[in-house]
């Protein structure tokens, strides 16, 4: 009874230390139930305990949440992740496994440690893995933790902490945007610290780039600057902005990244006006055959009629509304607008306002009787004189002298074509027939022939081809395209060979944010090296033409080429737009008329030409590219009417920038001279070239000395050249024709009333208009 009485209270003293103290209440409770009631309720009261495993594991199976229970008087709950892997890092060593509690407890599974215990868990594994290999992990829910415990087994990395990084936009933002790197870890737009980050956004279709927001966490505090150009953001990130294209930012990651708040802005409407001409017609404004203009925008029209031909009418199509203007009207109107027409002899000019939708501009020409135009197209080494200018009146004739360039070739072909209808025979043909009538071929020797064309009533244009000689001996220059760095150099031939007296050019195409330097040309023994910015070369006493466009690309034009040629370039890194270099170089292969009578049918022969006069006679028989008539001088404003000449003068360096220019004062010999020869490209001076006695320190020495040794001016018989004499409209005709190589024909009527056939300066004023 003793020992049956002291067992009874050994077992309710365990059971007093062993039950919770939220247990003895309900003990005391129930002390008047059964034992076995008593027992089946302690044996009910379970807690649960969650694992889970978190980022940076995988396991081979679908149970990456577990729950263990912790039950009174039963056997505790384990479980076994098998074939667990970690994720890849980039071959980062794995430090440990990190046990975590939700309340706050943690412990680190690592080589050292085969097992931890963590408030209510026990974790385990045989062998501690490296990356890449698999292993089980074993969790075992503890008997001495009560209520319930949420745990999480993570990796811990040894090195590179993990970052955010993401390009957050809004459909109504009209942009997307995204980021791009090596170095991302996981597909949600994490990245290591010091990853290479690039972002990139682009505005829609339609609509341009305003600016956005670079948000940056360092050290727990985040930085926001607004972004709305290029340059240096948040000391970590460069911005590339681009308005229209795709805007870079480019920088490492250190700290979480957003890029946010997106400002787009719609663009405004283009419309595209479209310009049509027939043959009779140029039109010089704009230079394009279509123009897009912003909605409201406006656009200036200007065309001219080439010679032998007379403005008949100009079409405006907008939509299904129609305009109709004819040569003595001085306006038309689109719906209810009211546009002023300019006609100012074989030029007509407008501007189109506020334009709200696509256009179309057709001029539609007559012939003028009068003045029936005559074309001359030459083609490779053929040369073609007539003996009549531009135009011919009504019923004349003209003969057509044609040769070769080059002693190596003969005329092949003749082409005549009579109004729209053509014919091309052999040169040795003794006639030519179009549209029924036959015109006579003359063979004058040493390779000249004389094509007369009579009774003149259509366009006349007259056209011929050549052909070698002999193919023995001859020589072919080779072309060839040295090595150059950060730049590309083409040609516009395929060949490698070209033949003796050929032309060629060659390009050059800077890579991108690069621009060309310098331009070296070699031909035979003989090489010279120029700066990129200058718009010719001269080399053994030839010149070269060279010029740059908008996109920064160099053109090299090389002529009469008999030597062998070798090219090559230098460019330098810079991102800056360089302006397209002005090119203007004298067309002496154009047949244009560059002088005109007064209306009273009077030429004025011995009149002085003014400083404006002589620069618009000289724009009219050039050849004029990248044109900047930005104003230059105090007294020449943008109402002169010589304006546009004057300013692409200047600023393509032909005549000198001052403050003033004063274009109504005439002209002297000196200042002829000198814009010719810039016009020629200032090439190098003959030593054995005309000298002068009062040109010794001038300035326009070289020019003048040249001029001379061409043979286009003479000096006087005191051995003088007096560059300060104004020079007369006779003497600025004679000298033009020379410069131009007019030599031959003339008609033989006087044209003006003031110039008899017995007048010195007779040939040359005809063929100068």
């Amino acid at each position: 009874m003793r020992k049956s009485l002291k067992k009874f209270v050994a077992c309710l003293m365990a059971a007093v230390f062993i039950v919770p103290n939220s247990m003895l209440s309900s003990i005391a409770a129930y002390s008047d139930k059964s034992a076995y009631q008593q027992r089946s309720e302690v044996e009910e009261e379970v807690w649960s305990i969650n694992v889970s495993i978190g980022y940076g594991l995988k396991v081979g199976s679908s149970e990456k949440q577990i729950v263990l229970t912790n039950k009174k008087g039963a056997a505790l709950s384990e479980y076994t992740y098998k074939s667990v892997d970690i994720e890849n890092r980039e071959s980062q060593k794995l430090m440990g496994l990190n046990i975590s509690d939700e309340i706050g407890g943690e412990k680190q599974l690592n080589k050292d440690t085969s097992s931890v215990t963590v408030g209510a868990i026990t974790a385990s594994v045989e062998k501690f893995p490296s990356i890449g290999e698999k292993f089980n992990l074993k969790v075992k829910a503890n008997d001495d933790v009560s209520g319930e415990h949420r745990f999480t087994v993570t990796p811990v990395f040894e090195g590179k902490k993990e970052f955010d990084a993401e390009v957050k936009y809004k459909k109504f933002d009209h942009a997307s945007g995204s980021i791009k790197s090596l170095q991302q870890i996981s597909p949600n737009n994490r990245y290591y610290e010091g990853s290479d980050i690039t972002a990139v956004i682009k505005p829609d279709s339609g609509y341009e780039l305003r600016g956005f927001k670079i948000g940056y966490v360092v050290n727990d505090s985040t930085n926001v600057e607004s972004v709305t150009s290029s340059g240096r953001y948040n000391e970590d990130w460069d911005v590339e902005f681009s308005s229209s294209g795709e805007t870079i930012i480019t920088g490492k990651i250190y700290g979480n990244l957003e890029i946010y708040d997106i400002e787009t802005e719609e663009l405004p409407k283009e419309y595209r006006i479209k310009f049509e001409s027939d043959s009779g017609i140029d039109i010089t404004r704009p230079s394009n055959s279509s123009v897009n203009v912003i909605e409201g925008g406006y656009v200036n029209v200007r065309a001219v009629a080439k010679p032998g031909y007379l403005f008949g009418e100009c079409v405006i199509q907008s939509g299904k509304s129609y305009a109709t203007w004819v040569s003595g009207q001085d306006y038309l109107s689109i719906g209810s607008t009211r546009i002023e027409v300019r006609e100012d002899g074989d030029t007509v000019s407008f501007t189109i306002p506020e334009v709200y939708g696509d256009m179309t501009v057709k001029f539609v020409s007559i012939y003028d009787d009068e003045n029936i135009p005559i074309e001359i197209q030459e083609n490779t080494r053929i040369d073609i004189y007539a003996d009549v200018g531009d135009t011919v009146s009504n019923g004349s004739d003209a003969t057509f002298y044609i040769s070769t360039t080059s002693s190596d070739y003969v005329v092949s072909k003749i082409t005549l074509k009579i109004g729209k209808e053509q014919k091309t025979v052999d040169a040795e043909s003794e006639e030519i027939s179009v549209k029924g009538k036959n015109y006579p071929i003359d063979d004058l020797g040493d390779g000249i022939y004389a094509l007369m064309v009579t009774n003149i009533k259509e366009p006349i244009r007259v056209s011929a081809t050549s052909k070698r000689i002999s193919s023995n001996n001859v020589s072919r220059p080779k072309l060839t395209i040295g090595s150059s760095n950060n730049l590309k150099i083409t040609k516009n031939t395929n060949s490698t060979y070209i033949d003796e007296g050929d032309s060629v050019s060659f390009y050059f195409t800077p890579n991108r944010n690069y621009q060309i330097s310098e331009i070296t040309l070699k031909m035979g023994n003989s090489s010279k090296t120029v700066s990129a910015d200058e718009t010719s070369i001269t080399l053994n006493g030839d010149t070269y033409a060279l010029s740059r466009d908008d996109k920064g690309v160099v053109t090299l034009y090389l002529t009469n080429v008999r030597k062998n040629v070798t090219v090559s370039a230098s460019a330098y890194f810079s991102r800056d737009n360089l302006p397209a270099t002005l090119s203007i170089k004298l067309d002496k292969y154009n047949y244009r008329p560059f002088m005109r009578g007064y209306p009273d049918g009077t030429f004025k022969p011995e009149n002085r030409m003014t400083k404006a006069e002589a620069v618009s006679m000289l724009y009219s028989v050039c050849d004029v590219s990248n044109i900047s008539n930005t104003p230059v001088f105090a007294d020449v404003n943008q109402s002169h009417w010589a304006s546009a000449y004057i300013n692409t003068f200047a600023n393509a360096g032909i005549i000198s920038k001052s403050t003033y220019f004063y274009p109504n004062n005439p002209i002297t010999r000196g200042e002829m001279v000198e814009m010719i020869y810039k016009l020629e490209g200032s090439p190098e001076v003959p030593t054995n070239s005309v000298y002068f006695s009062d040109i010794k320190s001038t300035s326009n020495t070289k020019a003048i000395r040249y001029a001379a040794s061409q043979g286009w001016i003479n000096g006087y018989s005191d051995g003088t050249f007096r560059q300060y004499n104004y020079m007369t409209r006779a003497e600025v005709a004679t000298i033009m024709c020379k410069v131009l190589n007019r030599m031959y024909g003339g008609s033989n009527y006087p044209r003006y009333a003031d110039v008899n056939q017995w007048h010195w300066a007779y040939s040359y004023i005809q063929l100068a208009s």
